[in-house]
């Protein structure tokens, strides 16, 4: 039974599909105080009826989260909407790392979630910081962020992301209640 109860594993990231997981990884994540976190929606406008459809969470000595919300074809079942209460202590209780935050932030918004009071590190606008006059702020892909500050041109994790696609292609990211 407890291997029946184990979280799914796809490559090195844990899928949560549980109130109790998520909780759990939450408890871990307050006591290191910072964590990156990201979210998949359906789109750009959360206040024009776009949703959140999964996030991920990830700190170097705790691991890396994919926690489906509302996504069709995964093989992994979606975790209950009102799990997502089990955000909020982690909203406000931890420093939260990630590109474009506010994007992210206002999705939690639209579910009920209070952000006022995040800490946050948006690498977008450190990189806007750093320096205010690169061709774009984008994280990968031509004059991105990656490419004109780190020098980095390659990812071998969207081979791994495409590789998923493939095998997987009735998965989508598109689906709203």
């Amino acid at each position: 039974l407890d291997a029946l109860a184990a979280p799914w594993r796809e490559g090195s990231e844990v899928i949560l599909t549980s109130p109790a997981e998520l909780e759990r990884v939450v408890c871990e994540l307050l006591a290191k105080g910072r964590c990156a976190i990201d979210t998949e929606t359906t789109g750009v406008k959360p206040f024009e009826g776009d949703r959140l459809c999964a996030f991920s969470l990830h700190h170097p000595e705790v691991g890396s989260y994919f926690v489906p919300v509302r996504q069709r074809g995964l093989w992994a079942e979606n975790l209950p909407e009102g799990a997502l209460a089990l955000l909020q202590e982690l909203l406000v209780g931890t420093l939260l790392i990630g590109h474009n935050l506010t994007h992210d932030l206002n999705f939690f918004r639209v579910e009920g979630l209070s952000v006022e009071r995040a800490s946050i590190f948006d690498t977008m606008y450190g990189s806007f910081l750093y320096n205010d006059s690169l061709p774009s702020f984008k994280l990968k892909g031509p004059d991105s962020v990656s490419e004109t500050v780190l020098g980095r041109t390659e990812f071998p994790e969207l081979g791994a992301v495409n590789a998923w696609r493939t095998a997987h292609p009735n998965a989508t990211f598109d689906y709203a209640p």
